[in-house]
């Protein structure tokens, strides 16, 4: 695990952090820890890599295994710590793509996601199966996650649902 960064005057910065086999969990907490720092040290932005099929991923994982629906915001901002993800509307294919088309060097990753067994991989062929099935799905996902309509989705936090309240007949 590496962190590449430009230091404001001219010139970048690298860090070699290895995480051994404690695996990806480990490694998760530990990056974010470590980028915050290092973010804090040279007065800088932290962007992130992810991309579309990670937010839809992340999305339906919200949803499948925390009963929440949200997925990653594009842009974060904890008052201490400014967070972009400029990929965040690009297809992962289109990124692969692309990097083959400039040769860019490709650096495997063995974290997370890359396990055999891990849900984010079944989720992933899942999508890729959507997608066959009916070409578009992923970009009509992604612009669904762009229009939210709160008032109709069923949130006790934006309306009170109780047939109390409302008087509704059972």
């Amino acid at each position: 695990f590496w962190l590449e960064a430009e230091v404001k005057g001219g010139g970048f910065r690298f860090l070699w952090f290895d995480v051994g086999s404690k695996g990806w969990l480990y490694l998760l907490d530990l990056r974010r820890g470590i980028l915050y720092k290092f973010a804090d040290e040279i007065g800088t932005k932290i962007s992130l890599g992810h991309h579309r099929d990670d937010i839809i991923e992340t999305m339906f994982l919200n949803i499948f295994f925390n009963g929440q629906l949200k997925d990653m915001r594009q842009v974060s901002d904890d008052k201490k710590h400014i967070v972009i993800r400029p990929l965040a509307l690009c297809s992962e294919e289109d990124i692969r793509s692309y990097a083959e088309q400039q040769q860019f060097q490709i650096i495997p990753c063995n974290f997370c996601g890359s396990q055999n067994q891990l849900q984010r991989k079944k989720l992933k062929q899942m999508l890729r199966d959507w997608e066959d099935e009916h070409p578009g799905r992923s970009d009509i996902i992604m612009r669904s996650l762009q229009n939210v309509v709160p008032s109709h989705l069923a949130n006790n936090n934006l309306f009170d649902y109780s047939i109390r309240k409302h008087n509704f007949r059972r």
